[in-house]
């Protein structure tokens, strides 16, 4: 077990369920929009389409479905009852919604159930949560047969509640296996720019553009320097009800370099020489940009 965390969530399905499977159901946010939890979803989907000949995979966008999600529950319970074994992805608010009424299902159905939680905040969010949520959680979401939790904080904090809670960080890089089934990429987005700054320290960002990633900070502290060319690279993005703009960053010392497609981000950061993730998000958790950083040296 203790090596498992080091395995595709997909794979962890296969070996769980390990002759028992003919059909996966798949029920997570894919791109669009390009994000840390979009992007792994996508990835170990695509691992599964490779290493998992014989096994049906099915799949429910919840992205695509947006405010839409709860009305769709209809047919995610068709969905259900058509699938062996069922893996939920996504944000902790998510994956706890979908938990209660998922598992117990399942449960009865006699379909495994694995579930990840991406972030690093499950704790603090079912602190603020009432005792009644906590205590519906402890029998629908910590009793699917493995709970994947995103940092080892979050593990020690919770495997007190189940036996079968397991460290799972974020996933970046994808299955080797050769497969002749093909799976659709995310859209691609062409930056039309290559790096070409000499005798300078070359700084990027990458991930999404708002202020709890720290861009308001990384733009004042920018000002201040010389000799170092930053930019940024990721989608805009609102939070905390504000949108910035490429308006942004006119006359200062950051260039919003566009969106760059999940399979090109490797290639972008081995342009460069330091990542900066001036992060102050309360629900990071195992941000894969540092990943993918230490992958391209």
């Amino acid at each position: 077990m203790l090596r498992r965390h080091r395995l595709s969530a997909c794979l962890f399905i296969i070996e769980l369920c390990m002759g028992k499977i003919h059909k996966i159901l798949i029920i997570g946010p894919y791109p669009p929009p390009l994000g840390g939890v979009s992007v792994e979803c996508q990835t170990l989907t695509q691992g599964l389409f490779k290493i998992s000949d014989g096994v049906v995979i099915d799949q429910f966008d919840t992205n695509k479905a947006g405010l839409r999600l709860f009305a769709s529950i209809p047919r995610i319970i068709r969905k259900i009852f058509n699938a062996d074994a069922l893996f939920v992805y996504g944000s902790r608010k998510r994956v706890c919604q979908f938990a209660l009424i998922i598992v117990p299902l399942c449960k009865l159905l006699k379909k495994r159930t694995v579930v990840k939680v991406a972030g690093g905040n499950l704790w603090e969010y079912l602190q603020s949560r009432s005792r009644v949520y906590n205590a519906l959680l402890n029998i629908t979401l910590f009793k699917a047969d493995t709970v994947l939790l995103e940092t080892k904080y979050l593990v020690s904090k919770f495997s007190e509640k189940s036996p079968r809670i397991h460290w799972f960080p974020m996933t970046r890089k994808g299955f080797q296996n050769p497969s002749s089934r093909e799976y659709p990429a995310a859209a691609t987005f062409n930056t039309g720019f290559t790096p070409s700054v000499v005798n300078e320290l070359r700084v990027v960002f990458l991930g999404h553009v708002n202020e709890p990633k720290g861009i308001p900070v990384l733009v004042e502290a920018a000002d201040k320097l010389q000799g170092v060319h930053i930019d940024v690279y990721g989608e805009f993005e609102a939070k905390e009800g504000k949108l910035l703009s490429r308006d942004y960053f006119q006359g200062r010392n950051v260039q919003s370099r566009g969106a760059v497609d999940a399979a090109n981000i490797s290639s972008v950061l081995m342009d460069y020489d330091v990542l900066v993730l001036p992060t102050r998000y309360i629900g990071e958790g195992y941000p894969a940009v540092i990943i993918e950083a230490k992958r391209s040296g």
